[in-house]
């Protein structure tokens, strides 16, 4: 039986860590659209939204988007790509620079705490509106 030299072995680690997976493209997404409001109804107007995958789930990946001043939303994933992947999500809201925002209740800033819950499947095109109340 051959064993390798530390050296070897550490060549070996050195290789496998450099490998580059850009060349890989990412998996097949779906473009979602949305509409993002405060609990009165109006849109929430700056911030960023989250969908991320629940803890434990093995299907979807974390989706994101800047919200327009419409409260409208255009979901990316991997990295900006537009797009993501079929699955179930808690939805959580938060502003650009993480502070508390004004008339949404605090379980909404993360995904753990958040009690609202899409599922994208492959025919999805527009959430509609959430609402986070």
């Amino acid at each position: 039986m051959r064993y390798l030299s530390a050296s070897s072995l550490l060549l070996l680690l050195a290789l496998v860590g450099c490998t580059d997976y850009s060349s890989i493209p990412p998996p097949a997404v779906i473009e979602v659209t949305g509409k993002a409001l405060l609990p009165n109804g109006q849109p929430i107007n700056s911030g960023k939204i989250n969908f991320s995958p629940p803890e434990g789930s093995t299907a979807g990946a974390e989706a994101y988007s800047d919200i327009k001043s419409d409260g409208s939303f255009k979901l990316q994933s991997f990295g900006g790509r537009d797009g993501v992947l079929p699955g179930t999500y808690k939805v959580s809201v938060r502003t650009t620079n993480n502070t508390a925002m004004t008339g949404v209740d605090p379980k909404f800033f993360s995904g753990t705490s958040s009690t609202i819950t899409i599922t994208i499947k492959p025919e999805t095109r527009d959430v509609g509106s959430i609402k986070f109340q």
